[in-house]
């Protein structure tokens, strides 16, 4: 897993999605697509709390992948988990979090109670 390539990763777990990707990408605009965080908050995030409802078997492999971002050796890999994909899931008006709890692994988890006091949420 390299961190220029994390994007590109992420969509080729879906293939299927293409279309969606690109419609969020053309939104996003072209100079913001090499700020990972960016994408991952404005593109990822929204489709990964998108699948919580549409497709649960996907959400479980995205955030398979999201758990692996968490497990690798570069602290930027895992800030972009952290900061741009979980916290938004946290904060998500629409209960991110109840709908996706469910998935996160024991990296993912952790990073969440460890966030979830900055962002009065209570993890059960």
């Amino acid at each position: 897993m390299k961190y220029e390539e994390l994007y590109n990763d992420f969509k080729k777990l879906f293939p299927e999605d293409s279309d969606y990707f690109a419609e969020q990408e053309n939104k996003l605009g072209r100079n913001s697509l090499d700020l990972l965080t960016v994408v991952f908050d404005s593109i990822v995030s929204p489709y990964l709390i998108k699948l919580a409802d549409e497709n649960p078997q996907k959400a479980k492999k995205a955030f398979d992948f999201v758990e692996g971002m968490l497990s690798y050796d570069t602290d930027y890999i895992a800030s972009v988990a952290e900061v741009s994909v979980l916290e938004m899931v946290m904060t998500d008006e629409d209960g991110g979090m109840k709908k996706l709890g469910k998935f996160l692994g024991p990296k993912s988890r952790s990073a969440v109670e460890q966030m979830a006091p900055y962002f009065n949420i209570q993890m059960d």
